[in-house]
């Protein structure tokens, strides 16, 4: 589970940040799910997604310091 604040990636929206992660209703009474709230870097909107979503990839960004050393691997 990503927490606010973080940098993802998401689907092919590419770079957002979490905004704020809430509870909203379910498609059921009494039913909530877990949401993130994600700001698109290079986008002018919001975007609400199910924190569970399998439909659309989510994964963390990588730091400097990881895609350097990933780099320095390649034979």
């Amino acid at each position: 589970m990503f927490k606010v604040g973080d940098m993802i990636n998401y689907g092919s929206t590419g770079v957002c940040r979490v905004a704020e992660i809430k509870e909203l209703g379910g498609r059921t009474k009494g039913s909530k799910r877990l949401y993130y709230v994600l700001e698109p870097l290079y986008q002018s909107c919001v975007i609400t997604t199910p924190a569970d979503n399998k439909k659309i990839s989510m994964r963390p960004i990588i730091s400097k310091d990881e895609a350097e050393r990933l780099i320095d691997m390649i034979p």
